[in-house]
C-alpha cells in the first residue's frame, strides 16, 4: 500500500495490483487514513523494448473523478505526469543514456 499526499486537502492511496517483468499496475483505494483517492482507476507504468533496441518507458490510465475538485484537475495532472517523465528522462541522462530528441509525446484520449 503506498499513500500518496496529493497537493491540496485530498490524499490518497493505491496498491501495486498487477506486477510483471516489464510493467506494473497502481490501483486507486478507499482506506481510513487517506479517505477515497479523487481519482478512482488504475495506471501503468512499463518499459518496451522496440525493434531498434531502443527502450520505450511508458505510463498508461483509465480513471474516472471522484469528486468535484477532480473533474477540473485535468490540466494539474498532465502537467504533473509531464513532470515525472521529465525528470525520468533527465535522470536517465545524468546516467549516460540517450534520449532521442522529440521522443516525449503525450497521447490524451478522450
Amino acid at each position: 500500500m503506498i499513500h500518496i499526499d496529493i497537493i491540496g486537502p485530498d490524499n490518497g492511496s493505491v496498491i501495486i495490483s498487477e506486477i510483471s517483468p516489464s510493467a506494473f499496475t497502481l490501483s486507486t483505494i478507499e482506506i481510513e487514513k487517506t479517505g477515497s483517492h479523487p481519482e478512482n482507476g488504475s495506471r501503468e507504468f512499463g518499459f518496451e523494448v522496440n525493434s531498434n533496441q531502443s527502450i520505450l518507458f511508458y505510463t498508461r490510465g483509465v480513471s474516472r473523478p471522484n469528486t468535484a475538485v477532480g473533474k477540473v484537475g485535468g490540466p494539474l495532472q498532465r502537467q504533473t505526469w509531464t513532470s515525472l517523465l521529465e525528470g525520468l528522462s533527465k535522470a536517465l541522462e545524468l546516467k549516460g543514456c540517450i534520449i532521442r530528441p522529440a521522443s516525449f509525446k503525450v497521447d490524451v484520449s478522450p
